[in-house]
C-alpha cells in the first residue's frame, strides 16, 4: 500500500513538473512578444493576459480556457473601437453550428468567391440575418482572408459590437512566432475595420448592409480616383501618386514597398 502510495505520489510529481514546464515556457511566449507592444502580462484564472495601447485604444489578448459561447478554447484579441456603432459577426465556416445556420441562410446556393467558400457573416450573431459578403469593403475581406489561410483548420470569428472589436482563433498559440502573427494579422483586421467604419461601410439597420462607394487614400485621405494602387502585403487601396511619393504602405505598421496597380 505505501509502495502504491509513493508511486502515485511520483507520478503526480512528474505531471505536475510538465505542466508548470509548459505554462512556463507559454507564459515566456507571451512575455518574448509583450516589449514588442509595450504590453503589460499578468494571468487571468490561470492564463495569460496581455494589454496594450494600439491607436488611442486599449487591447488586449487573452488566452480563454472555453469561448465565449462554451465550445473550445482559443484566443481572443479584443480592442476598443469608438468608431463602431454596428453590430455583426464573420465566422470561418468551420465554427461550430455555423456550417449548418449558413447553409440554411443560403437557401442551397454555393458559395461566389474565396470569402464565400471559407466565411459567412451575419448582421447580429449567427441567428441573424446573414448577409451578403460585399456588405464588407474588398480590403477588409481580403484581411480577413490572409488570417483565414495563416490560421489553416483553426476557427476563426470576428466580432463587431458598439465600440469594440474582437478577434478570435481556436489555438492557443503556444509560441511566439504564433503570437507575433495572430497579433500582425488581427491588428491589421482592427485598422481596417475602423477605417472602413468612417470611409466605406454603412450598415442601414441590423438586416442589410450597403457599401458606399467612396474609397479614402491613407496618405492623403482624399477620395480615391483615377489610379489607384493596392499594397500587395494588406491589401489597402492608395493613390498611386501618393504611393510614389511616399514609396511604401500608407497603413499603420505596414512597411510594404511593393503594391499592384488596379484598373478603377
Amino acid at each position: 500500500m505505501l509502495a502504491l502510495l509513493v508511486a502515485m505520489a511520483a507520478l503526480i510529481s512528474v505531471f505536475c513538473f510538465l505542466l508548470g514546464g509548459g505554462r512556463m515556457r507559454w507564459f515566456g511566449a507571451w512575455r518574448e512578444v509583450a516589449p514588442r507592444y509595450r504590453a503589460v502580462i499578468d494571468s487571468r484564472w490561470w492564463r495569460p493576459r496581455m494589454r496594450f495601447g494600439w491607436r488611442g485604444e486599449q487591447a488586449t489578448l487573452l488566452s480563454m480556457r472555453r469561448m465565449n459561447d462554451g465550445s473550445m478554447p482559443g484566443i481572443v484579441l479584443e480592442t476598443g473601437a469608438h468608431e463602431i456603432s454596428q453590430r455583426f459577426s464573420v465566422f470561418s465556416r468551420n465554427w461550430p453550428g455555423i456550417s449548418r445556420s449558413g447553409e440554411m441562410a443560403e437557401s442551397g446556393s454555393a458559395p461566389k468567391s474565396a470569402f464565400d467558400s471559407r466565411f459567412v457573416i451575419f448582421g447580429s450573431g449567427r441567428e441573424q440575418t446573414l448577409l451578403p459578403a460585399d456588405s464588407l469593403p474588398g480590403h477588409v475581406r481580403w484581411q480577413i482572408q490572409e488570417l483565414g489561410e495563416w490560421s489553416g483548420r483553426n476557427c476563426i470569428r470576428v466580432e463587431l459590437v458598439p465600440g469594440r472589436i474582437r478577434i478570435w482563433i481556436s489555438n492557443n498559440l503556444r509560441t511566439s512566432a504564433e503570437l507575433e502573427d495572430f497579433l500582425r494579422l488581427g491588428l491589421r483586421i482592427v485598422d481596417q475595420l475602423r477605417t472602413a467604419q468612417t470611409d466605406g461601410l454603412d450598415f442601414v439597420n441590423e438586416n442589410q448592409a450597403t457599401i458606399m462607394d467612396d474609397v479614402f487614400c491613407p496618405i492623403c485621405t482624399d477620395r480615391l480616383e483615377g489610379k489607384m494602387v493596392i499594397c500587395i502585403r494588406c491589401k489597402t487601396p492608395h493613390c498611386r501618386a501618393c504611393w510614389e511619393y511616399n514609396g511604401k504602405c500608407g497603413m499603420f505598421a505596414c512597411t510594404e514597398s511593393r503594391y499592384a496597380p488596379v484598373g478603377r
